[in-house]
């Protein structure tokens, strides 16, 4: 086979990748924006050594999977991967994909433990509270995504993702951004909105300041977006790099009670924060750790990588302490500070690395009854020991991949703590993206 080539494959099954698998001459091929029952003539485009990559030339027979596209750049866009699926086979493919992922590495207990159903998103589409944009110079500014498989920044309209409020920001902001009489060399915006309340802050990123243009600028921003609250200049990959704050740059969040009898809390979450871009799947996460966990009055939490407090602050009022690790600094001091703004006393948000702050803790603690962990994709490796340590009645380990968790699980294994329940819940419909939760105990 030669690249340029054309093939008549019929796909199989889904790649971990969102592109359709099929096979020429017992060779692996990945087609994109195809589904199984697809029967389609390929160009190949790309020809390795233990697998093909090609691009639809032509459809034979269509798989009744197949949905039409809401986006005019589906295909084109890198940011979406199956809008071309129907919503609930697009759950049934996470999680056979979750499924297989962990039986194929091997992850022990997957096929005993307690597979729960998925978790739907109630907006397939316009689901987005903060979106991160791009942005090229060309006859004139650019702001859009990264084209798929490339680093180009394709120029958009609207993002079917983003609910009206935030696609009327991006409008605006392209519009401002090409009617200034001087050149503002921006290579990322980014924009967390509450697309309720209509509240946004935004983030600009350049490799060098915006010197003698600030005030101009962001007189110009706000005449063209009044319900801005906030500013955040980034000056990155220069000599000096450095952070400017302008306003009040965080959003408001609303958590729902988990605990019977609280109240409401009230939070906010910075730009430089990590924060769950889908705050109605959030609030699903936050009632599943909570009916997980079993608040009780008696109960120590450990929250890891808690962030602005997300997971662990909604449960403060049914526990007796909340000890929360956090090694981003803004991040720490949000989680701080919700707690002082909720009179939640029984909080202790740390800033620390993750590993030190676990020995401290085995130091201070005769017990920990439960462990919240949400790590980065790379997982828990380098803590598993250290968690296991402290012999928590419950892990509650929160994973957005499914390669990670499978090496995870066989860690928390040796130290026999197995794999009780698993969850899907689908924080990012229309991509391929994998969120879950997962329950161990000894």
């Amino acid at each position: 086979m030669k690249t340029g080539s054309f093939e008549n494959v019929e796909i199989e099954s889904l790649a971990y990748g969102g592109e359709g698998i099929g096979h020429v001459q017992k060779k692996v091929i990945f087609v994109p924006t195809t589904a199984p029952g697809d029967r389609v003539r390929v160009k190949i485009s790309e020809d390795k050594r233990n697998y093909l990559r090609g691009v639809v030339e032509e459809f034979e027979t269509r798989s009744s999977n197949r949905a039409v596209p809401l986006c005019d750049y589906f295909g084109e866009c890198g940011g979406c991967h199956w809008q071309h699926l129907h919503y609930p086979y697009q759950l049934e493919a996470k999680e056979r994909t979750l499924r297989d992922s962990l039986a194929r590495m091997g992850a022990a207990g997957t096929a005993v433990c307690e597979w729960l159903p998925p978790v739907a998103s109630a907006s397939p589409y316009g689901y987005r509270c903060r979106v991160q944009l791009h942005c090229q110079v060309r006859k004139r500014t650019v702001v859009g995504f990264h084209r798929a498989r490339c680093r180009e920044v394709l120029p958009i309209e609207r993002c079917e993702l983003l609910p009206a409020f935030l696609n009327e920001i991006v409008r605006k902001l392209r519009q401002l951004l090409n009617s200034l009489d001087y050149f503002l060399p921006f290579t990322e915006v980014e924009v967390l909105a509450d697309p309720l309340e209509e509240e946004a802050v935004l983030s600009f990123q350049s490799p060098t300041g915006l010197g003698e243009f600030v005030t101009d600028f962001l007189k110009a921003l706000k005449a063209h977006i009044p319900k801005m609250y906030g500013v955040s200049l980034e000056t990155r990959g220069g000599e000096q790099e450095k952070v400017e704050d302008f306003g009040n740059c965080s959003l408001r969040l609303r958590f729902a009670p988990v605990v019977p009898g609280s109240a409401q809390i009230e939070a906010k979450a910075r730009l430089a924060t990590f924060s769950q871009v889908n705050l109605e799947q959030n609030r699903n996460l936050q009632r599943i750790v909570g009916e997980w966990i079993e608040p009780t009055r008696d109960k120590i939490v450990l929250d890891l990588y808690c962030g602005m407090g997300n997971l662990s602050l909604p449960l403060a009022p049914g526990v007796k302490r909340v000890i929360g690790l956090e090694s981003h600094p803004v991040a720490a001091e949000d989680a701080a500070c919700n707690a002082a703004k909720n009179g939640l006393d029984n909080c202790d948000y740390r800033l620390s690395d993750i590993e030190m702050g676990l020995e401290r803790v085995q130091s201070e603690l005769s017990r920990v009854d439960v462990v919240i962990v949400e790590p980065p994709r790379k997982g828990a490796k380098d803590i598993a020991g250290r968690i296991v340590s402290l012999a928590p009645g419950k892990i509650i380990y929160l994973s957005s991949n499914p390669a990670t968790l499978a090496r995870d699980i066989e860690l928390f294994s040796y130290s026999s703590y197995r794999l009780r329940r698993i969850q899907l819940i689908d924080m990012f419909p229309q991509t391929y993206h994998i969120s879950c939760v997962a329950e161990f105990a000894p």
